[in-house]
């Protein structure tokens, strides 16, 4: 009997930990894109939020506008400082942004967030 209440114990403690990170806390993301001037083919950008595991690691898109529908260039990942940069050859004429997709760390709720364009 003392075996089933330790299970059960398990499995409430278990439950109450991942309650939070269902509920989660809303966090705001944004993320910034711009072409380097000394070099076209660069592109760079920083995702900004008032928590680190919400801009640490953070995958970018790279994306094209094309019509109604926008097409994946590339992506990349930021650093620990919430920074990334990008080698995109050949880019010109196009306009291009940053994307970032809502994502949940630990009991963070990162919000998605597309950066202003940018005609390459």
């Amino acid at each position: 009997m003392k075996r089933v209440t330790a299970i059960v114990a398990t499995i409430a403690f278990a439950a109450a930990l991942a309650a939070p990170a269902q509920a989660g806390v809303g966090v705001v993301s944004t993320v910034t894109f711009k072409q380097s001037k000394a070099n076209p083919a660069k592109f760079k950008g920083k995702v900004k939020a008032i928590y680190d595991e919400c801009f640490a690691g953070r995958k970018v898109l790279i994306m094209r506008e094309e019509g109604s529908e926008d097409q994946k260039v590339t992506k990349t990942f930021t650093k620990k400082s919430g920074k990334y940069s990008v080698k995109i050859p050949q880019q010109a004429g196009n306009e291009l942004f940053a994307r970032i997709l809502s994502t949940t760390v630990f009991v963070y709720n990162c919000s998605a967030d597309d950066s202003p364009t940018v005609n390459a």
